[in-house]
C-alpha cells in the first residue's frame, strides 16, 4: 500500500479548525484509495511566532523538508497585526515557504455545476452549461519579491511607497507551461491572461507564450489522437 508523508501546516485562527475537516476528508479519500497517510504537524504563522519567535520556524521546514507534500491550513489575525510588516504571519510565512521550495505555481480550479447556475452572479443564459476552469497564477516572481521594496517618510513629510515587479523570461516560460496542457479537459480553451496597457515589461508575454501555446497544443492533439 503505498504511503503518503506530509506536512501539516494548520497555521492560526480559522487554520486549525479547516484543517480538521480537511483531514477528515483525506483520510476518507485515503481509505477509497488503499493509500497510507502519514501526516506530520508543525507550527507556521501565528502559531509559529507564538511558540518560536518567528512565522516560519526552521524545525517547520525541516518537517516539509522530509514530506512529499505540505497541506497548508490559514495564517494572520489581528493579534499579530503590531508586528512590522515583514514579521507578520503573511508575509513572514508563506512568501519564504513558497520560496524555499519553488512553489510558483499556483493552480485554482473554479467548477460551477449546471444544476446550479442559477444561483450564480453571472446570468444563467451566459452560462447555460455551467463553468469549468482552471487559473494558474504566478507566486515566485513580481511584485511580491522584487526589489526595492520600501516605505520612506520624504522630506515634506509625505510618505512613500515603493513595490518593484520583476519578471524573467524564464519564470514567464515556466508558468506557462502549466496553462496550455491538457488534463483531460477535451477541446478546452486556453486563454493566455495579461495586463500589458500600462506595464512596460508586461508587452513582452504576447511574444513570448504564444509559440508555447501553440506547441503544447499541437502535443495536446497528437495525444488525443493516440487514444
Amino acid at each position: 500500500m503505498p504511503t503518503l508523508k506530509f506536512a501539516v501546516l494548520a497555521g492560526d485562527y480559522i487554520g486549525p479548525e479547516v484543517m480538521t475537516e480537511a483531514l477528515r476528508v483525506l483520510d476518507h479519500v485515503g481509505r477509497l484509495e488503499s493509500l497510507t497517510l502519514q501526516p506530520l504537524a508543525a507550527d507556521v504563522g501565528g502559531a509559529g511566532i507564538d511558540n518560536h519567535g518567528k512565522a516560519l520556524p526552521e524545525s517547520t521546514l525541516q518537517t516539509c523538508e522530509q514530506c512529499d507534500a505540505i497541506l497548508f491550513g490559514s495564517v494572520g489575525g489581528p493579534k499579530w497585526e503590531k508586528l512590522p510588516p515583514k514579521d507578520q504571519p503573511e508575509r513572514a510565512a508563506l512568501l519564504p515557504l513558497r520560496k524555499h521550495f519553488t512553489l510558483f505555481a499556483n493552480i485554482r480550479p473554479g467548477l460551477l455545476y449546471r444544476e446550479l447556475t442559477a444561483a450564480s452572479p453571472i446570468k444563467t443564459e451566459r452560462i447555460p452549461d455551467g463553468i469549468d476552469i482552471v487559473c494558474i497564477r504566478e507566486l515566485t516572481g513580481g511584485l511580491y519579491f522584487g526589489k526595492p521594496k520600501e516605505t520612506t517618510v520624504l522630506a515634506d513629510g509625505d510618505v512613500q511607497a515603493v513595490d518593484t515587479m520583476t519578471y524573467r523570461k524564464s519564470e514567464i516560460e515556466r508558468i506557462s507551461a502549466h496553462g496550455p496542457d491538457d488534463r483531460g479537459h477535451g477541446d478546452r480553451h486556453r486563454p493566455l491572461a495579461q495586463a500589458a496597457a500600462l506595464l512596460d515589461r508586461q508587452g513582452q508575454r504576447p511574444r513570448d507564450l504564444r509559440p508555447l501555446a501553440q506547441d503544447r497544443g499541437r502535443l495536446c492533439r497528437k495525444a488525443r489522437a493516440r487514444h
